[in-house]
């Protein structure tokens, strides 16, 4: 339970600090990427297949992503995706296996488009930034993917 409360910690943490100044201070990093080490260290049934599975699909969506919009909107790739960002996915795929990883990674950037869309209608200062904090949009749907697949029910027994 103390690497659960160390998740939900950094995660919201990481949630407050990229929403605040859109930018994740690599301290926050080190603490998080520390509490997915103890993760690995204390979970029995955690193997290299998933994290390895997990990259491969990030990497895959990330490049594919990127080649979309260099080509449609002629967007840098510097300014595409923030290297923040990547840091905290490439960090977040060390906590779930496979199935649980991919359905939290598509349902959190549903969120976080859906958010976006809001806080660009609500807020003149978030549409003034023109910057999305994917990672603290992001942050609050791993949490409670983690919570409900580590401290309640396993997801993948749902497929």
């Amino acid at each position: 339970h103390v690497i659960s409360v160390l998740f939900i910690f950094f995660s919201l943490f990481i949630t407050y600090q990229d929403w605040k100044s859109r930018s994740i201070h690599v301290l926050l990093f080190i603490g998080y990427l520390l509490s997915a080490l103890l993760h690995i260290w204390y979970n029995p049934g955690w193997n290299w297949f998933d994290p390895l599975f997990n990259l491969a699909f990030v990497l895959i969506l990330v490049t594919l992503s990127i080649i979309v919009l260099r080509s449609i909107r002629k967007i840098r790739t510097r300014e595409s995706i923030g290297s923040g960002d990547l840091i905290y996915l490439l960090t977040t795929l060390l906590f779930f296996n496979t199935y649980v990883f991919i359905v939290a990674l598509n349902i959190s950037f549903i969120v976080s488009l859906l958010f976006h869309l809001i806080a660009l209608r609500v807020s003149d200062t978030y549409k003034a930034k023109n910057l999305i904090p994917l990672a603290g949009f992001q942050a609050p749907v791993f949490t409670l993917f983690y919570l409900m697949h580590h401290e309640i029910y396993p997801i993948e027994s749902f497929f």
